[in-house]
C-alpha cells in the first residue's frame, strides 16, 4: 500500500470518527489521537526511519495536529457550517496536512530501522505517554477540575500539551543517549576481541616460537629420532590447527582448551626435558564449562618466559579447576631470569580484557615471595 493512500485513509478514518464520537456524545480526542499515532508510526515504518525519528515525529505531529486542527475548526466555523460538518472537515483537512507533512519531513532522515531493545522500550513508553496524557489532560479540562474559563482553557490545554510534548522528546533524546552508549560499548568490545585475534595471529606467526620449534625438530631429526620428531611435527601442526579453528569463537569448552594446552605442554617438555614440570588436576564437570580460547596456554607461556627453567631451578606450573566454585587456577613457583625479560604484559591484559567485556568478571592475579598465580573465571 502507498503511503499516499495510508494518509488518505486516515483521514478518512479521522473524519468518520469525529462524527460518530459526536453522534454518541462522547469526546473525540481519544479516537483522533490514537489514530494520528497509528498513522504516523506506519508513516515512517513503511520509510524505514529509526525509532527515535517516529519518537519526534509522534511529538510533532500531535503537538501540530491538536494546533492545526483549532485554527482550521475556527475558519470553517465562520463559513456558518453546521457544528456536524466542522470537526470532521476539519480533522479530515489537518490529518492530510500532518500526514504530507510527516511524509516530507521523514525525507530529512536516513534509512535506519533500530531493533534494539532499548528504543523499543522507549518508543512504548513514549507512545503510552502522549496517548495517555493526552487522554488526562482532557478529561480535566473537560470536567472542570481547573475550574478556569473556556479561553483559558484553550490556552492551558496547548501549554500543557507543548510541554508533554517538550518532556517526551527529552525522555527519547535519553533513551537515544542509552542506546548510543550501548552501542559504543559494544564497539569497544568487538575492538578488545578484534586485539585479542591478532595476538593469536600474532603468536602463530611468532619467529621466536617457530625459531624454537624448528631448531627442535632440527636436533631429533640429526640424532635419528625419526619417530619423535614425526610426533613433534603433528603435536605442532595440532596447535596450529586449534589456533585457525578457534580463531572467530569467543569461548571454547575447557576440555578442548586443556587437549590443547596438552599438546603444547609436549612440545615444550622437548625443549625442556628437564626442570620443566606441568601438573593438571580438574574435575570432569569443570571441563563442560567454557573459557576464553588460548587463555590458558598464554599463562603457561608466561610462566616459561619469565623464570628460568633447569635441573638445578625446575619450574612446576599447576593447571587446576573447580566447577563448583567456578574457577581455573593457573599457578607456578617463582624462579626469576638472572637477565629481565623485555615484556609489554600485552597477553595478560588481553585476557583481562576478553574476561571482563564477554562476562563482566575479573580475572585474579596473586603473587607472593614463592608463587605467581592467575585466576580465571569459568563460564
Amino acid at each position: 500500500m502507498r503511503v499516499s493512500l495510508i494518509i488518505h485513509i486516515y483521514a478518512l478514518l479521522h473524519a468518520a470518527s469525529a462524527i460518530v464520537c459526536r453522534l454518541l456524545g462522547v469526546p473525540d480526542e481519544y479516537v483522533l489521537t490514537l489514530l494520528t499515532i497509528m498513522m504516523i508510526v506506519q508513516i515512517c515504518l513503511r520509510k524505514q526511519k529509526s525509532l527515535n525519528v517516529i519518537n519526534c515525529a509522534i511529538a510533532f505531529g500531535n503537538l501540530a495536529g491538536y494546533l492545526l486542527g483549532t485554527v482550521i475548526a475556527m475558519v470553517i466555523a465562520k463559513t456558518g457550517m453546521p457544528e456536524m460538518g466542522i470537526y470532521p472537515l476539519s480533522t479530515f483537512i489537518t490529518t492530510e496536512a500532518v500526514g504530507w507533512t510527516i511524509l516530507a519531513l521523514s525525507r530529512l532522515f536516513s534509512q535506519e530501522t533500530s531493533r534494539d531493545r532499548v528504543t523499543r522500550t522507549w518508543t512504548v513508553i513514549a507512545i503510552l505517554g502522549v496517548y495517555l496524557t493526552r487522554i488526562a489532560l482532557s478529561l480535566c479540562y473537560r470536567k472542570g477540575v481547573f475550574n478556569i474559563s473556556r479561553g483559558t482553557e484553550e490556552v492551558l490545554y496547548f501549554l500543557s500539551s507543548f510541554c508533554v510534548m517538550t518532556l517526551l522528546v527529552v525522555l527519547v533524546m535519553v533513551g537515544y543517549e542509552i542506546v548510543e552508549r550501548r552501542n559504543v560499548r559494544k564497539e569497544k568490545e568487538k575492538r578488545h576481541l578484534a586485539q585479542f585475534r591478532y595476538l593469536k595471529l600474532s603468536q602463530q606467526v611468532n619467529p621466536h616460537f617457530l625459531f624454537n620449534s624448528l631448531n627442535v625438530l632440527d636436533c631429533l631429526v640429526n640424532d635419528g629420532e625419526s619417530e619423535k620428531a614425526s610426533e613433534y611435527i603433528r603435536k605442532l601442526s595440532g596447535i596450529y590447527r586449534y589456533m585457525l579453528g578457534h580463531e572467530e569463537q569467543v569461548l571454547v569448552k575447557l576440555g578442548d582448551e586443556i587437549e590443547f594446552t596438552r599438546q603444547y605442554v609436549d612440545l615444550m617438555m622437548l625443549r625442556f626435558p628437564q626442570g620443566l614440570t606441568v601438573n593438571f588436576e580438574l574435575d570432569d564437570e569443570a571441563l563442560k564449562m567454557c573459557t576464553v580460547p588460548c587463555a590458558v596456554q598464554l599463562l603457561i607461556e608466561n610462566a616459561t618466559k619469565h623464570n628460568a627453567i633447569d635441573r638445578r631451578n625446575p619450574l612446576t606450573i599447576d593447571v587446576s579447576a573447580s566447577s563448583s566454585e567456578k574457577w581455573l587456577r593457573v599457578s607456578n613457583n617463582l624462579c626469576p631470569k638472572l637477565s629481565p625479560v623485555n615484556s609489554t604484559g600485552k597477553g595478560l591484559k588481553y585476557i583481562k580484557q576478553q574476561f571482563l567485556d564477554i562476562s563482566g568478571k575479573e580475572i585474579l592475579i596473586e603473587q607472593d615471595e614463592m608463587n605467581y598465580t592467575v585466576t580465571l573465571p569459568l563460564l
